[in-house]
């Protein structure tokens, strides 16, 4: 099967749309057709649901139905995958210090006191868990961190342990300070937050070209991604 190339407007809003939309509240996203339902109209969510299940932080586009039909529906198996909304405390979502295949800045998280920032959850069997691993490039371009479930307060309740996939190379820093994503909600942020665009933009001007340009050669060039790399590397 041929791979689909997409076009040059569609690799940019990719890059550019990151974290992509997500819904307000929680939602039960169905692998096989890749749709959404709302929780509540779920007759058997609950126990039998959440049994054996791992609560995965989505601090970026891992809370976007757009992205986990990316990961997951290509398998074209059966399942879903429960997305609860939470709020995360004491740490702020920040732009990681590397780029992302697709031509994005991608999110991880950064210690921030007293800033609550919105999140959501993701409830994976095993199976989900360790195709959600693949597709953060675990241990090379994520690794597993543990977060303290005290520290997050889930709607609809969750107890259980719960992780999240932070950045190997750590927040990108600018001024000796993370840069938080603007399209992620927080209360009481601590650091600068800029958007996507805004990023990819000041990343392109350093290297003395436009944003679009540094994007898809990015993307097409993994020597250009490794040069916007290195870039991030010595902001930090």
């Amino acid at each position: 099967m041929q791979r689909r190339v997409d076009s040059d407007e569609q690799v940019l809003r990719r890059a550019r749309d990151y974290p992509y939309d997500r819904p307000e509240g929680a939602y039960l996203f169905d692998i096989a057709t890749g749709s959404i339902g709302p929780l509540d109209q779920v007759e058997h969510l609950g126990a039998r649901l959440v049994a054996g299940r791992i609560a995965v932080l989505a601090v970026g586009s891992n809370a976007s139905p757009r992205q986990l039909a990316r990961k997951f529906t290509p398998d074209r198996s059966s399942g879903v995958i429960p997305v609860i909304r939470a709020t995360l405390a004491d740490h702020d979502v920040v732009h990681a210090a590397q780029m992302a295949s697709y031509g994005a800045v991608p999110a991880t998280l950064a210690s921030s006191p007293g800033t609550l920032v919105q999140v959501h959850v993701t409830l994976l069997d095993d199976r989900q868990r360790s195709r959600m691993d693949r597709t953060e490039g675990v241990p090379h371009a994520y690794v597993i961190d543990r977060i303290d479930p005290a520290l997050v307060e889930c709607a609809p309740p969750f107890d259980g342990p719960v992780i999240a996939y932070g950045a190997a190379k750590g927040p990108l820093l600018r001024d000796g300070e993370p840069v938080a994503l603007a399209a992620i909600h927080a209360e009481r942020r601590r650091c600068p937050a800029v958007t996507q665009t805004e990023m990819l933009d000041s990343i392109a001007a350093a290297l003395g070209t436009t944003g679009d340009e540094m994007v898809l050669a990015a993307v097409q060039d993994p020597d250009v991604r490794a040069r916007v790399n290195a870039l991030l590397a010595s902001w930090r």
